[in-house]
């Protein structure tokens, strides 16, 4: 995260789930969760990054070894609120594209009736 204002930024970070909808990578709103974005952890989940500086966090992956074949998607979401005023906040975010391929001989998740 690099800082290019004057005064420290308070940033949260946070995965959460994405899709792939009409061609483009979609990133889902707020901190809505699906296979991939619970199996991401952060080290850090807020930064705080001086003026004219840099900071860093490390992001793990741990996919369960029951985990069923298949392609996942989730987003890392780096965000800055601010000035509030007359009940609304101003809302920032950039987020990394995550996609990951799951492997292996494992059975794939049912789908229940509804999802037909």
């Amino acid at each position: 995260m690099l800082n290019t204002t004057d005064s420290t930024l308070h940033v949260d970070v946070y995965p959460a789930a994405a899709t792939i909808a009409h061609g483009s990578f979609v990133g889902a709103a707020g901190t809505t969760r699906n296979d991939l974005s619970t199996w991401t952890s952060l080290k850090r989940k807020t930064l705080d990054v001086p003026a004219h500086d840099t900071a860093r966090d490390t992001v793990t992956i741990a996919v369960p070894k029951d985990a069923a074949p298949g392609e996942r998607y989730a987003v890392v979401w780096a965000q800055v609120t601010g000035g509030e005023g007359g009940g609304i906040a101003m809302v920032s975010r950039t987020g990394i594209r995550v996609y990951l391929s799951v492997g292996g001989h494992n059975p794939r998740p049912r789908t229940s009736p509804r999802a037909r």
